[in-house]
């Protein structure tokens, strides 16, 4: 079982969190969020993790094997994925013989 910390309980953060309830996986230990307030506080309480005060916090929390980034891609610096161009596509006749240089078969 992954015991894991997240940070960020928006919509997001707290959807993550209630789609691993019953994982058998990973569980939520921890949490932190830019925004403390009573809903939050009581969503985590309902949910059975600590919250934090920082992410420091919520990486020194005994017990904490992974950390989930919730973040929104609106505050994200790049908050637009870069997407290769269409003309960056390798040419299906070299994908084939890459494939046949390093001896796979299907």
């Amino acid at each position: 079982m992954i015991k894991a910390g997240i940070v960020g309980l928006g919509w997001w953060g707290k959807t993550l969190v209630e789609s691993a309830e019953n994982s058998d996986v990973i569980r939520f230990v921890s949490g932190t969020t830019r925004t403390m307030t009573p809903e939050i506080e009581a969503f985590a309480k309902k949910k059975g993790f600590r919250l934090t005060e920082s992410y420091d916090g919520l990486l020194h929390h005994g017990g904490v094997d992974a950390v989930v980034l919730a973040r929104s891609r609106s505050r994200s610096p790049s908050a637009k994925p870069k997407m290769p161009s269409p003309r960056c596509a390798r040419p299906a006749s070299r994908s084939r013989s890459a494939i046949t240089a390093a001896s796979i078969r299907k």
